[in-house]
């Protein structure tokens, strides 16, 4: 997603002069600085002073993107991030890169399984994570007032979506929809009424609808189990039965990602697997019923 994050950026600056990018020794952004040099700006290895820099951009009227390896900004510059963008409620939006087991090949400090969850910890920070380029565009285009936290997806091109409908809801965090596409139409072709949603506005209206249907939710996210999609679901009486989530401890070495998704289940073979066990477990008929949805699924 970053080609889409440079063109989205440069789009936005060329009609709105708030607009300034700041990075920690991070990405070119050649669109964005062929139209906006004077806006562009490279702090070097700060994070830190990176977020206290954008809030202070920010305080003067600017509308400031601040690009970093999220495990950098949201470890090293939290309190920066706390006080001086959150308690302010500053117009900064963090786009952060790196997170579950993304940059594997560089170390253990690059990863941040637990981004979104440190994320809702800021006061006045809403979280988002665009499943698509669409999505990022437009949250890059129409995003107005923050603080804001962005999660940088990998881009992964969506086939045809299955429907959001069904006896049993899934939910997926970001563009991990994208990996589940397959999944659930080879589900959906075996009889399971299941639906398939993205989620990439933890604020977002939906989730509260979601949450009321009394539907069951199965929850599939590249996250920790402990403040993410599942958590938020929960918080607003969302009925999750069942949930996919990454390890507290993502420190696999491995010689590729595909070895990665394999060691934490995120291949569409994995996926289809655990949604299919979990299907057969999912009981629509109340406390005490012996009947399962799909026992011979």
């Amino acid at each position: 997603m970053r080609d889409t994050l440079d063109a989205a950026l440069a789009e936005r600056a060329a009609h709105d002069e708030s607009v300034v990018l700041v990075t920690a020794d991070l990405g070119s952004f050649r669109r964005f600085r062929a139209v906006a040099p004077e806006r562009f700006f490279n702090v070097g290895v700060a994070e830190p002073f990176s977020v206290a820099f954008a809030a202070g951009l920010a305080s003067e009227g600017r509308a400031v993107f601040l690009y970093t390896v999220a495990g950098f900004t949201l470890y090293r510059a939290w309190e920066q991030l706390k006080f001086a963008v959150g308690y302010w409620r500053q117009d900064v939006t963090v786009i952060g890169t790196g997170f579950g087991w993304r940059y594997h090949i560089i170390g253990h400090g690059h990863r941040t399984p637990d981004d979104i969850a440190l994320a809702r910890l800021v006061p006045n920070m809403r979280v988002f994570a665009p499943a698509t380029d669409d999505s990022l565009r437009s949250m890059v285009a129409n995003g107005t007032g923050g603080p804001r936290f962005i999660r940088l997806g990998e881009g992964l091109v969506a086939g045809n979506a299955p429907p959001s409908d069904g006896a049993v809801v899934v939910a997926a965090l970001g563009d991990t929809w994208v990996r589940c596409i397959d999944s659930i139409a080879e589900l959906r072709g075996r009889g399971a009424d299941v639906g398939l949603v993205p989620v990439e506005d933890f604020d977002d209206p939906f989730l509260i609808e979601l949450s009321g249907s009394g539907k069951p939710i199965l929850v599939i996210e590249d996250h920790v189990s402990i403040g993410g999609l599942a958590d938020r679901l929960r918080s607003l009486g969302g009925h999750v039965v069942a949930h996919h989530h990454l390890p507290i401890d993502v420190t696999r070495i491995a010689d590729s990602e595909e070895d990665l998704l394999a060691a934490y289940g995120f291949r569409t073979c994995d996926i289809t697997t655990w949604l299919a066990s979990e299907l057969r477990k999912v009981c629509l008929g109340g406390v005490g019923c012996e009947s399962c949805l799909y026992k011979d699924f």
